[in-house]
């Protein structure tokens, strides 16, 4: 089983990815640039199993951004179904890969600040039972969002 020490909690930490736990389990959080090197890594890396692990986290902590990395883009697309109120659809992608669907959000789109990936699973990454992951949005980032703004995380500026 993997440990994760300081240094590799300080890693991922810059990158984007928070570890914590509760009396229910283990809590990762993902930013938007989290979810970037962790979405590049699973492209780049194909690791046996997709689950989130103390093991895959390790191996992203140690991991360097290769040549083929590639940005994430988050957009949220107004999708006006009832008279009275806009939903969101929430979507996402590798640049140069088709937008996945993450969530509708609900009217006025409060909730966008943090989404919890379901035990289903999110682009083929899976929570493990004893754990809950989320994605978190600044609240800039939640503005730029609902203004019809694509979020782009990832860029080779931002810290690796």
């Amino acid at each position: 089983m993997a440990l994760l020490g300081t240094r590799d909690l300080g890693r991922l930490q810059e990158r984007g990815i928070k570890l914590d736990t509760d009396g229910f389990g283990q809590i990762i959080e993902f930013t938007p640039t989290g979810l970037a090197w962790l979405l590049n890594f699973v492209y780049a890396a194909s690791p046996q199993s997709r689950a989130v692990t103390l093991g895959l986290l390790k191996a992203i902590s140690g991991w360097a951004r290769p040549p083929s990395w590639r940005e994430l883009r988050y957009r949220a697309v107004e999708c006006s179904v009832y008279d009275d109120a806009v939903y969101y659809n929430l979507m996402f992608y590798l640049n140069g890969s088709p937008p996945k669907l993450f969530s509708s959000l609900y009217p006025n789109a409060t909730d966008v600040g943090t989404l919890v990936v379901p035990a289903s699973g999110l682009a083929g990454i899976r929570p493990r039972d004893n754990q809950e992951v989320r994605i978190m949005f600044s609240d800039a980032e939640r503005q730029r969002l609902l203004a019809g703004d694509v979020l782009v995380a990832g860029r080779e500026e931002e810290p690796a």
